[in-house]
């Protein structure tokens, strides 16, 4: 009986020994959304609106073909035709995420980075295609 009591004994100070006390108070979860919290800078959109400017290039003929706007895994985000002649700006709501779109042109392919809510992209360069 005594060995049984000593056991106990050593067993409860050793159970009391590894219990740790926290002094931070416990946070009970929300019970519904309205009752969320986040830090100010937090920003609760999955979208963002880009504004993007294609410059084309002068040719000696009109030129219009279809310029396609994508996201990386080919997602078309928008669709238009455009006069090689202009530049346009273009203004399309991309997931907040994307940080790369894809440009189309006729046979011209682009990428261009985003950089905050603004992109560009030069179709022309050296030795493009004549018309």
């Amino acid at each position: 009986m005594r060995a049984i009591l000593v056991f106990l004994l050593f067993t409860s100070l050793i159970l009391n020994g590894c219990k740790t006390t926290s002094t931070e108070p416990i946070q009970t979860p929300p019970g519904n959304f309205t009752e969320l919290t986040a830090d100010d800078s937090f920003n609760w959109s999955t979208t963002k609106t880009v504004t993007i400017t294609v410059e084309g290039f002068e040719t000696v003929t009109p030129v219009t073909r279809a310029l396609v706007i994508s996201e990386g895994d080919g997602h078309v985000l928008y669709k238009q035709a455009m006069d090689l002649n202009g530049t346009t700006q273009v203004t399309i709501e991309v997931p907040s995420p994307t940080t790369t779109l894809i440009v189309k042109y006729g046979n011209i392919l682009r990428a261009t980075e985003i950089n905050g809510t603004t992109a560009a992209v030069s179709l022309a360069t050296p030795d493009d295609y004549q018309y």
